[in-house]
């Protein structure tokens, strides 16, 4: 697997201007999907593309 193919919580938190405690109530609500390898907190790319298309409507 390339690394380009996951983000990390610090990016997407980054991305979306909101904290990383935001990044993670998305994961506790369901919102958002992560992945766990080596002990750190993983968004495929493919999931974040989800998340975002999912709230350009709302």
């Amino acid at each position: 697997m390339k690394d380009r193919e996951f983000l990390t919580v610090k990016q997407v938190a980054d991305t979306l201007q909101v904290t990383t405690r935001t990044i993670f109530n998305y994961f506790k609500s369901g919102y958002l999907k992560k992945i766990k390898l080596k002990g750190k907190n993983l968004i495929r790319k493919s999931e974040f593309e989800r998340f975002i298309k999912e709230r350009e409507g709302k």
